[in-house]
């Protein structure tokens, strides 16, 4: 857990400092707004963990941090993934951040895709899965981080310190 929750609060500190809002002392971005829209419900592991690191890096910089969550997991009809997107973007139009982070494939394909491609919101994704340019990204206005499980990669690098056929496990 601590290497992964490492992973993600390194990931965002780097994103974010690509948009300049990294932090650099205590109240240097009072005002500043940050919406995370997490595709998911809290609770979920993955994406809780994702959500922790940017909280982290972000706690006593000043930045008001929003989050709201699609709930998408557990309602995956197209339907419901685009009216949860319609909520989320009168919540950004209201809210008017100054950094939009999304995170995992649903907030990316539902939100950033159809109403922020190529615009003046920055917007920071993490846990999108594999490939952005399904969504047709990369756009002017995005950076971020996939998500890449190289399972096939680790099995052949295992095997070279295995015994016959045996393969080992690695986990949190």
């Amino acid at each position: 857990m601590r290497i992964r929750f490492f992973v993600y609060s390194s990931a965002i500190i780097l994103l974010l400092a690509q948009v300049n809002i990294v932090y650099a002392g205590k109240d240097n971005y009072r005002g500043k707004r940050i919406l995370y829209v997490n595709s998911y419900h809290k609770g979920y592991d993955w994406s809780d963990g994702e959500q922790r690191g940017a909280e982290t890096v972000l706690a006593g910089s000043g930045i008001d941090l929003r989050i709201v969550y699609m709930d998408t997991k557990n309602n995956t009809s197209e339907e419901f993934c685009r009216q949860s997107a319609l909520k989320v973007k009168k919540y950004i139009e209201e809210f008017k951040p100054d950094v939009l982070i999304v995170s995992d494939d649903n907030a990316f394909a539902y939100v950033v895709a159809p109403y922020y491609r190529n615009g003046n919101l920055p917007v920071v994704f993490c846990g999108v899965n594999w490939d952005v340019s399904v969504y047709g990204a990369p756009y002017k206005n995005t950076t971020g981080m996939i998500e890449v499980a190289l399972i096939s990669q680790l099995y052949n690098h295992l095997r070279k310190f295995s015994k016959g056929d045996r393969v080992g496990f690695l986990g949190y």
